[in-house]
Protein backbone atom coordinates (compact mmCIF):
# COMPACT_ATOMS: atom_id res chain seq x y z
CA UNK A 1 0.00 0.00 0.00
CA UNK A 2 2.73 2.72 0.67
CA UNK A 3 4.18 1.35 -2.76
CA UNK A 4 1.60 2.00 -4.44
CA UNK A 5 1.04 5.50 -2.76
CA UNK A 6 4.63 6.31 -3.37
CA UNK A 7 4.07 5.50 -6.67
CA UNK A 8 0.74 7.27 -7.33
CA UNK A 9 2.61 10.58 -5.93
CA UNK A 10 5.60 10.21 -8.40
CA UNK A 11 8.15 9.72 -5.72
CA UNK A 12 9.49 6.25 -7.25
CA UNK A 13 9.69 8.07 -10.28
CA UNK A 14 13.17 10.13 -9.79
CA UNK A 15 15.09 6.40 -8.94
CA UNK A 16 13.16 4.93 -12.41
CA UNK A 17 14.69 7.97 -14.36
CA UNK A 18 18.51 7.52 -12.89
CA UNK A 19 18.41 4.21 -13.69
CA UNK A 20 17.18 4.94 -17.35
CA UNK A 21 20.53 7.43 -17.64
CA UNK A 22 22.49 4.53 -16.53
CA UNK A 23 23.78 3.40 -20.37
CA UNK A 24 25.13 -0.52 -21.04
CA UNK A 25 29.04 -0.78 -21.40
CA UNK A 26 27.98 -1.51 -24.82
CA UNK A 27 25.59 0.50 -25.66
CA UNK A 28 23.11 -1.96 -25.33
CA UNK A 29 19.95 -1.16 -23.70
CA UNK A 30 19.20 -2.56 -20.02
CA UNK A 31 15.71 -3.52 -18.52
CA UNK A 32 16.61 -1.61 -15.47
CA UNK A 33 16.18 1.11 -18.13
CA UNK A 34 12.82 0.68 -19.26
CA UNK A 35 9.04 1.03 -17.41
CA UNK A 36 8.02 -2.30 -18.85
CA UNK A 37 9.56 -5.35 -19.89
CA UNK A 38 8.15 -4.95 -23.42
CA UNK A 39 9.32 -1.50 -24.15
CA UNK A 40 13.26 -3.35 -23.04
CA UNK A 41 12.43 -5.89 -25.74
CA UNK A 42 11.68 -3.49 -28.70
CA UNK A 43 14.73 -1.37 -27.89
CA UNK A 44 16.74 -4.12 -27.35
CA UNK A 45 15.32 -5.55 -30.83
CA UNK A 46 16.31 -2.33 -32.30
CA UNK A 47 19.68 -1.46 -30.94
CA UNK A 48 20.81 -5.79 -32.25
CA UNK A 49 19.28 -4.47 -35.80
CA UNK A 50 21.20 -1.51 -35.99
CA UNK A 51 24.11 -3.24 -34.47
CA UNK A 52 24.04 -5.58 -37.40
CA UNK A 53 23.11 -2.95 -40.17
CA UNK A 54 26.21 -1.35 -39.06
CA UNK A 55 28.29 -4.30 -38.82
CA UNK A 56 26.79 -5.23 -42.41
CA UNK A 57 27.56 -2.18 -43.70
CA UNK A 58 31.26 -2.17 -42.66
CA UNK A 59 31.88 -5.25 -43.96
CA UNK A 60 30.33 -4.36 -47.53
CA UNK A 61 32.41 -0.69 -47.34
CA UNK A 62 35.53 -3.08 -46.72
CA UNK A 63 34.73 -5.79 -49.35
CA UNK A 64 33.90 -2.95 -51.72
CA UNK A 65 37.34 -1.50 -50.52
CA UNK A 66 39.45 -4.73 -51.35
CA UNK A 67 37.60 -5.56 -54.31
CA UNK A 68 38.75 -1.59 -55.67
CA UNK A 69 42.18 -2.32 -54.99
CA UNK A 70 42.41 -5.92 -56.56
CA UNK A 71 41.17 -4.04 -60.10
CA UNK A 72 43.64 -1.54 -59.76
CA UNK A 73 46.14 -3.93 -58.86
CA UNK A 74 45.06 -6.37 -61.80
CA UNK A 75 44.59 -2.86 -64.17
CA UNK A 76 48.29 -2.02 -63.14
CA UNK A 77 49.41 -5.27 -63.87
CA UNK A 78 47.49 -5.78 -67.21
CA UNK A 79 49.05 -2.23 -68.16
CA UNK A 80 52.62 -3.41 -66.84
CA UNK A 81 52.70 -6.43 -69.35
CA UNK A 82 50.89 -4.36 -72.63
CA UNK A 83 53.72 -2.21 -71.84
CA UNK A 84 56.20 -5.29 -71.52
CA UNK A 85 55.46 -7.40 -74.02
CA UNK A 86 55.60 -3.80 -76.86
CA UNK A 87 59.56 -3.77 -76.02
CA UNK A 88 59.45 -7.31 -76.50
CA UNK A 89 58.19 -6.86 -80.15
CA UNK A 90 60.19 -4.07 -80.48
CA UNK A 91 63.56 -5.70 -79.45
CA UNK A 92 62.81 -8.79 -81.89
CA UNK A 93 62.40 -6.16 -84.40
CA UNK A 94 66.20 -4.88 -83.59
CA UNK A 95 67.51 -8.06 -82.62
CA UNK A 96 67.45 -10.99 -85.31
CA UNK A 97 68.25 -13.68 -83.04
CA UNK A 98 66.55 -12.31 -80.25
CA UNK A 99 63.97 -15.32 -79.47
CA UNK A 100 66.21 -17.84 -80.47
CA UNK A 101 68.50 -16.21 -77.75
CA UNK A 102 66.12 -16.06 -74.98
CA UNK A 103 64.33 -19.52 -75.50
CA UNK A 104 67.99 -21.23 -75.64
CA UNK A 105 69.40 -19.19 -72.42
CA UNK A 106 70.13 -21.00 -69.03
CA UNK A 107 70.91 -17.90 -67.24
CA UNK A 108 69.77 -17.63 -64.30
CA UNK A 109 66.73 -15.06 -63.47
CA UNK A 110 66.15 -14.13 -59.61
CA UNK A 111 62.88 -12.67 -58.71
CA UNK A 112 64.90 -9.43 -58.02
CA UNK A 113 66.51 -9.45 -61.44
CA UNK A 114 63.29 -9.79 -63.09
CA UNK A 115 61.90 -6.86 -61.39
CA UNK A 116 64.99 -4.68 -61.94
CA UNK A 117 65.17 -5.90 -65.61
CA UNK A 118 61.34 -4.86 -65.74
CA UNK A 119 61.32 -1.78 -64.10
CA UNK A 120 64.63 -0.19 -67.07
CA UNK A 121 62.37 1.11 -69.41
CA UNK A 122 63.42 0.07 -72.83
CA UNK A 123 66.47 -1.07 -72.07
CA UNK A 124 64.63 -4.45 -70.24
CA UNK A 125 64.40 -6.51 -73.33
CA UNK A 126 68.20 -5.81 -74.08
CA UNK A 127 68.90 -6.15 -70.70
CA UNK A 128 67.43 -9.72 -70.24
CA UNK A 129 69.30 -10.48 -74.39
CA UNK A 130 72.83 -9.72 -72.35
CA UNK A 131 72.42 -11.81 -69.63
CA UNK A 132 70.84 -14.63 -71.67
CA UNK A 133 74.10 -14.33 -74.44
CA UNK A 134 76.18 -14.03 -70.74
CA UNK A 135 75.14 -16.63 -68.46
CA UNK A 136 77.98 -16.35 -66.43
CA UNK A 137 77.59 -12.94 -65.74
CA UNK A 138 73.69 -13.88 -64.95
CA UNK A 139 74.82 -16.45 -62.14
CA UNK A 140 77.54 -13.94 -60.66
CA UNK A 141 74.65 -11.49 -60.11
CA UNK A 142 72.01 -14.32 -59.28
CA UNK A 143 74.51 -15.05 -56.18
CA UNK A 144 74.14 -11.27 -54.81
CA UNK A 145 71.20 -9.82 -52.18
CA UNK A 146 68.30 -8.73 -53.64
CA UNK A 147 69.51 -5.08 -53.47
CA UNK A 148 72.87 -5.36 -55.25
CA UNK A 149 71.22 -7.78 -57.65
CA UNK A 150 68.97 -4.88 -58.59
CA UNK A 151 72.09 -2.60 -58.40
CA UNK A 152 73.75 -4.46 -61.05
CA UNK A 153 70.50 -4.67 -63.15
CA UNK A 154 71.01 -0.61 -63.06
CA UNK A 155 74.69 -0.61 -64.34
CA UNK A 156 74.13 -3.09 -67.04
CA UNK A 157 71.18 -0.57 -67.86
CA UNK A 158 73.83 2.08 -68.40
CA UNK A 159 75.78 -0.44 -70.37
CA UNK A 160 73.50 -2.29 -72.49
CA UNK A 161 72.98 -0.69 -75.71
CA UNK A 162 70.56 -1.57 -78.80
CA UNK A 163 72.77 -3.80 -80.63
CA UNK A 164 73.42 -2.93 -83.89
CA UNK A 165 71.01 -4.45 -87.06
CA UNK A 166 72.77 -6.87 -88.70
CA UNK A 167 73.06 -5.63 -92.60
CA UNK A 168 70.53 -7.45 -95.38
CA UNK A 169 72.44 -10.20 -97.20
CA UNK A 170 70.01 -9.53 -99.91
CA UNK A 171 71.30 -8.58 -103.26
CA UNK A 172 70.75 -4.72 -103.70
Amino acid sequence: RILREQIAKGQAQPQRQEQQQAPATDGAPTREQFGTYEEFIRADARFNAEKAARASVREEMERTRTEEQQRSRQETQAKQDRDWQERIDAARDDIDDFDDVMQESSAPLTEAMRAAILESGDKGPFIGYHLAKNPEEAKRISLLSPTRQAAEIVKLEEKVTKPAKSPSKAPA
